[in-house]
């Protein structure tokens, strides 16, 4: 998970160069955009670590068929997230950019990115959630070399999008919609090859509130912390906004540099879950206990 998690952060960084070639107006376009699309991120990383814990505790408690249950449950949400986002994006994202103060001299940019994204976020939601129950049954390699492949095809498809067909902003939206498929795609792989320990079957389709429920129980304050985090920076750039979109650029740079510091931390807290999930499930605390202790000693 860390080696996954620092591969997106030079990702991030990557992405932003090729950006940056288009100027500092462009810069400040994602900028302003980021906080917004990780918005969406905080929604697939709830729904994901919900996720996760339930079939980490379902598994140790040798119940597979409400494992089984919750990545169906998860995955039709994340269908029915995306469609509500990309209706919310139609409709709303210019007044959305107008009230929170966005630059006159960068909201068309902003604006071409983020309908990009929005009308890709059933991607965002996938890949979020994907990565986390595959972790949580027990295969971190394959959850690395996912995000490894997706970040590499987003810097291939960077430069051909940006500059080779002259899309510029809206480009590197594309791209980055096109290799979360290409995730997407190796995940469903897995499971529709018989390779995992879960199986999707047609009857955890339908959803069931309360399995939805104990999902959420863990997923929500997940989800209100990423909120929070991105509301913040939201603000700042609000502030920021009324001094130009110089001062909106430099912020999104700091950022991503700050992500290099954070991603592998999270990518700790990743590798904890399933491991207390499978042992809270078990009954075995004291193992919990120890998860703890190596994990804050890390």
């Amino acid at each position: 998970a860390t080696i996954g998690m620092l591969v997106m952060a030079t990702y991030n960084i990557v992405d932003t160069i090729f950006v940056g070639r288009l100027g500092s107006e462009a810069i400040a376009a994602l900028s302003v955009a980021f906080p917004l699309q990780m918005l969406l991120g905080a929604i697939g990383i709830g729904s994901g670590i919900g996720t996760a814990s339930l079939i980490s505790r379902s598994l140790g408690a040798g119940n597979k068929e409400e494992a089984q249950n919750a990545l169906g449950q998860v995955l039709i949400l994340a269908l029915i997230f995306g469609l509500i986002t990309a209706l919310a994006g139609f409709f709303c994202l210019r007044p959305l950019l107008v009230f929170l103060g966005t630059n006159t001299e960068i909201i068309g940019l902003t604006e071409d990115y983020l309908r990009v994204i929005t009308n890709g976020s059933v991607a965002f939601y996938l890949i979020m959630i994907l990565n986390n129950t595959v972790r949580a049954e027990g295969n971190p390699m394959l959850s690395m070399k996912m995000m490894i492949v997706s970040a590499l095809a987003n810097v291939v498809l960077d430069p051909i999008f940006i500059f080779l067909l002259d899309m510029g902003v809206r480009g590197a939206a594309i791209a980055t919609v096109i290799s979360k498929i290409v995730g997407i795609a190796m995940m469903l792989h897995y499971f529709f090859t018989g390779n995992s320990v879960l199986k999707m079957q047609r009857s955890n389709f339908i959803l069931h509130w309360k399995t939805i429920r104990d999902i959420y129980k863990i997923g929500f304050p997940a989800m209100i912390l990423q909120f929070s985090n991105n509301i913040s920076l939201i603000i700042a750039n609000a502030i920021l906004a009324g001094y130009g979109h110089i001062p909106v650029a430099v912020m999104g740079l700091i950022f991503r540099l700050q992500m290099l510091a954070i991603m592998p931390v999270l990518g700790v807290s990743q590798g904890l879950l399933p491991i207390i999930g499978f042992n809270y499930g078990a009954g075995k605390l004291n193992r919990i206990r120890e998860t703890l202790l190596k994990g804050a000693a890390i």
